[in-house]
């Protein structure tokens, strides 16, 4: 049946209401109709004109009383679906503006729908009228949830998401120390690059699966670095190079090579690279051509693109977000850590500070005595009750700390440093007896000593706080100068897992010579650069401080090279060979490229301020 006819007709209802019937057009009740009377009876009621084809199903010239029925049921089928679409789809606030194109797509498809389901229907005419009625308000929403939930737009938000859950699981997987600041700095950094890379994808998608076409185009950009991205490119514009002076040189030539050089900048283009050369962001095909337009000679083009090949990093989009919000959270710390004062940082010695209870003897005022071993018997049991302190100071500081957005790893050394110093100063200062004599396996005197605990413990709680805070506001009197000393060494023997060393942890904090067999372990300079390298994101992040306190642009080619002079300066004093065995000292190492680093950084500002 075809519905054209019967949609300029409209229906078989005249203008009064009346609707026609066979008999009204079986003018002679024959039980047919001819096209003589089918034509006439349109004449009579004022109707327009209809081709008696579009009912005349086989096509005889002859409308029966079935073929007149069907006809009726068709039209009856499209004026409720037509009566839908005017009525629901038009006003569906879901299906207007920027999404009017999905209205004309969901109509299309609930009109093919009409079709299956006359199709398929096998009650009589009545029943099918009422049945439509009742499922096209289901169907239609089932039809418009399935496009609207795969539109370009929705699919670009719904694979974006999953790329930053993806990432922000594994991130929790890998450390404890992604915390939710960082977390959202990265979804956030993440969520807008990733948009960016898929509405230029979308906007060119000719493809038949946009879900899973976006979602490994977004994989690779996040997962792959920008070397690699253009490596077959790399490798495709190399084979249509001769040799560094081969035809590119001629003028004849450099058209051709202009073209391969295009094709090879479209391939960043299209892989979501944003490359810089010869002062013109790439960033179109239109800023490529302003770019070649350059070039008189090959040789300056192959320089300058050469240059920029060799630059392209290896650092993937998911490892440079992550770094650079590393690099923020540190710059960040290490701000707050500078404007740190000694008062900030001072431990509440109060009872809602210290729990004093579990410190046995400190209420009862009592005295320890220790016999026959002399001073140092007591000195190790005053020692003993101080260690017990240690956990308590180190959460009070932790939580003071934290709330000025420091972490206790950045005080830890000096934390570790001071309680040290301090405890060994109160027990010299609380502990009294005397000192055993000894001669080979003979003791002279075995005397007793002792020490009074409450005194040892307020001793030492003051001492504690003197000194850490006359330490943090030495350390901090200016901050324009590099400071190195709360830079913890354990992260020199940690690796990208967490991971502790811990023969080379020992090392680090109480020196020693770690011996290296040429043939079975690592080289020595593999070794210490390693270590050195894995203080980088500190000292970049002190570096950044030190320039902004000193009103300096930080520049990362000077930070990157003093680095890498004082990195190999540090190996080459520090390291030893001898025949197949190196020797090391890591804590006098990192102790030695620290102090270089610093004297050299800190000259290199002094340079830079003169000049401004």
């Amino acid at each position: 049946m075809d519905l054209s006819g019967l949609n300029q007709f409209g229906s078989l209802t005249t203008q009064s209401g009346k609707r026609l019937t066979f008999e009204d057009f079986d003018l002679n009740k024959d039980g047919k109709i001819t096209d003589a009377e089918f034509n006439r009876a349109l004449s009579n009621w004022g109707l327009d004109s209809l081709e008696l084809s579009s009912i005349d199903q086989n096509k005889d010239n002859i409308i029966t009383e079935e073929e007149f029925a069907n006809f009726e049921l068709e039209a009856e089928i499209n004026q409720v679906l037509n009566d839908f679409i005017n009525t629901t789809v038009s006003s569906d606030t879901d299906l207007i503006g920027s999404n009017l194109k999905y209205g004309q797509q969901v109509t299309s498809e609930l009109k093919a729908w009409v079709d299956e389901f006359k199709a398929q229907y096998t009650g009589d005419s009545e029943q099918m009228i009422a049945d439509l009625k009742a499922q096209l308000p289901g169907k239609f929403n089932q039809i418009k949830a399935e496009i609207l939930a795969n539109t370009p737009e929705k699919v670009q938000s719904r694979v974006i998401n999953e790329m930053i859950d993806h990432l922000i699981t594994e991130l929790s997987e890998q450390s404890d120390t992604i915390d939710s600041v960082m977390s959202n700095e990265i979804i956030q950094t993440l969520g807008k690059k990733l948009e960016t890379l898929s509405a230029k994808f979308v906007a060119s998608y000719t493809g038949s699966n946009l879900e899973a076409d976006l979602k490994e185009y977004l994989n690779e950009a996040l997962n792959s670095s920008p070397s690699e991205k253009m490596a077959e490119a790399i490798d495709k514009l190399n084979e249509g190079v001769h040799s560094d002076t081969g035809y590119i040189d001629s003028f004849e030539e450099l058209p051709l090579y202009k073209e391969q050089v295009k094709e090879f900048l479209m391939a960043a283009i299209n892989n979501g690279l944003t490359l810089r050369m010869n002062n013109v962001n790439i960033v179109s095909e239109s800023s490529i051509d302003s770019l070649l337009a350059k070039y008189s000679d090959g040789a300056s083009l192959q320089k300058d693109l050469n240059e920029l090949i060799n630059s392209l990093s290896d650092t993937s989009l998911k490892e440079t977000i992550i770094n650079d919000a590393l690099e923020s959270e540190a710059l960040e710390q290490e701000k707050a850590f500078q404007s740190l004062t000694g008062e900030d940082v001072k431990i509440d010695t109060s009872t809602s500070g210290i729990d004093y209870s579990k410190i046995p003897g400190y209420y009862e005022n009592s005295t320890v005595t220790i016999k026959g071993q002399g001073v140092d018997g007591a000195k190790d049991e005053a020692m003993n009750v101080l260690n017990g302190l240690k956990e308590q100071l180190k959460k009070q500081l932790a939580e003071t700390l934290e709330a000025k957005g420091i972490p206790f790893e950045k005080i830890e050394a000096i934390f570790e440093k001071v309680f040290t110093q301090s405890a060994q100063e109160a027990v010299n200062s609380c502990v009294s007896g005397q000192k055993q004599i000894r001669f080979l396996w003979i003791t002279w005197r075995k005397s007793s000593s002792s020490f009074n605990t409450k005194d040892l413990v307020d001793t030492f709680l003051t001492k504690f706080n003197e000194s850490l805070a006359s330490t943090i506001d030495t350390m901090n009197e200016t901050n324009t100068d590099l400071d190195i000393q709360n830079i913890d060494f354990t992260l020199a023997a940690t690796d990208e897992n967490g991971n502790v060393d811990e023969v080379l942890d020992e090392m680090l904090t109480n020196g020693g010579t770690k011996a290296i067999n040429l043939y079975i372990d690592e080289p020595a300079d593999k070794i210490a650069g390693t270590m050195i390298d894995r203080l980088k994101g500190t000292l970049l992040a002190k570096s950044k401080a030190m320039c902004e306190a000193n009103g300096i642009e930080f520049d990362n080619d000077k930070f990157d090279t003093i680095f890498e002079n004082s990195k190999g300066y540090a190996i080459s004093v520090t390291s030893a060979q001898f025949l197949w065995m190196t020797y090391l000292n890591p804590k006098e190492c990192i102790n030695t490229f620290l102090t270089s680093f610093k004297s050299s950084y800190e000259a290199m500002i002094e340079t830079e301020k003169q000049k401004v």
